[in-house]
């Protein structure tokens, strides 16, 4: 992953993850998501959701969870 996100895989207090969260710049001007779900996407599957990506432009990919994903 570049610059200052680094993953990770460790289960966080809902405190850490919402100020992990808020670092990234997702703003419709100028922001990206790309490092933003480069970093959740890796939480959320060692949670054992099933991740799927999808993006019409690369900057701003989603993440969806089939609908075979039970919480």
């Amino acid at each position: 992953m570049e610059g200052r996100y680094q993953p990770t895989t460790d289960i966080l207090a809902p405190g850490e993850l919402a100020r992990r969260l808020i670092r990234f710049d997702t703003t419709s001007l100028g922001g990206s998501e790309r490092e933003l779900i480069a970093w959740l996407a890796p939480l959320l599957e060692a949670a054992g959701l099933d991740v799927q990506l999808l993006a019409r432009d690369p900057e701003r990919p989603n993440i969806v969870f089939p609908s075979s994903t039970t919480w």
